[in-house]
């Protein structure tokens, strides 16, 4: 496919996204966006990770959703800001493009260090100007790597996640 087919592709599903209801609980919709982010990014993995544990100056941060293979621990543990690469972004606000993790400042954060992919997509989930959590995507499809464009569209569906969560929190609120 032409890099133009491509983009009008990734632009349909980003509007998919964007057209997401959310009904049902808030579990199952974290898991459907998950899949939505993965499946648009051409992943095998995508994990959505929010800051809800811990004490109000120190939250934690824990896998609340998944697509793809993620061991069973990566639910139970939860991470501080600055720890690890999801909490390297929660404290720096900003997305990273990690295109051989080995071979990056990371590699000694790595988890998965037998994943024949190497290469992943991390960004911040805003809600307003607070920092909810980290969108985390993982085992690109069609190549070796993600592409720094990658990172631009996971922005913005990052940016979507935000307002979905928002979205379901204001309903609850309601219901």
């Amino acid at each position: 496919m032409d890099i133009i087919g491509n983009i009008e592709n990734q632009l349909i599903k980003l509007q998919d996204i964007s057209c997401f209801l959310e009904e049902g609980n808030f579990d199952d919709n974290l898991l459907q966006l998950a899949e939505k982010t993965a499946k648009i990014l051409g992943a095998s993995n995508c994990s959505i990770m929010l800051l809800n544990d811990g004490e109000s100056q120190n939250p934690r941060m824990r896998v609340c959703a998944g697509y793809g293979p993620l061991p069973a621990a990566a639910y139970k543990e939860s991470v501080r800001k600055g720890e690890g690469i999801a909490g390297h972004v929660v404290a720096t606000g900003k997305s990273l493009f990690i295109e051989d993790i080995n071979k990056s400042e990371f590699a000694n954060r790595a988890r998965r260090t037998n994943d024949p992919h190497k290469s992943l997509l991390c960004s911040p989930i805003r809600i307003n100007t607070s920092i909810a959590g980290v969108v985390n995507v993982t085992g690109c499809d069609n190549e070796a790597s993600f592409k720094p464009h990658d990172l631009n569209l996971l922005d913005v569906i990052a940016l979507f996640i935000g307002k979905s969560i928002q979205t379901i929190q204001l309903q609850n609120i309601l219901n």
